[in-house]
């Protein structure tokens, strides 16, 4: 099994198994070290943008842990747009009951799509954040929120 790390969009597991991922024992998870933004750009609509992080040492992003199979990285590949619009990266991520540090892939926005600014999202995408709400602190869901007016 791989560990994949999900903080946007992909938070909504429901959305993730209708792309066709098989995938078990979600666990609520944090990266330390970076912060959370919008700012990968939608080509179509340059006022939009999808979920990113970013290095920021003062700062972390909550999420959920995922177990997958190698297939599913490959689906999930896919959908984020890897390698052009995403990078995939192996992090250490700490799972929040247990106080465990794993490596998980991650998807990074890739240089060539990010803008230094944050975009908005579509309502779509703030309803799939909003679905991994239940795995994230009270904390972190204002933090959040914040993104999804």
């Amino acid at each position: 099994m791989i560990l994949y790390f999900a903080y946007g969009s992909l938070m909504d597991l429901h959305f993730i198994q209708e792309l066709g991922v098989t995938l078990s024992n979600p666990k609520s998870a944090v990266i330390k070290g970076f912060e959370f933004e919008t700012s990968v750009k939608n080509e179509l609509n340059p006022s939009y943008g999808y979920a990113n992080i970013r290095l920021n040492k003062h700062e972390e992003v909550e999420g959920i842990l995922l177990e997958i199979n190698e297939h599913d990285l490959s689906i999930l590949d896919e959908y984020e747009g890897y390698p052009e619009l995403y990078s995939r990266e192996k992090l250490s991520i700490n799972i929040t009951h247990s106080n465990e540090l794993v490596l998980a892939w991650v998807y990074l926005g890739s240089l060539n799509y990010t803008v230094n600014k944050n975009l908005l999202l579509s309502d779509i995408q703030k309803d799939r954040i909003k679905k991994g709400f239940p795995f994230l602190s009270k904390r972190y869901q204002r933090k959040l929120s914040k993104f999804l007016i």
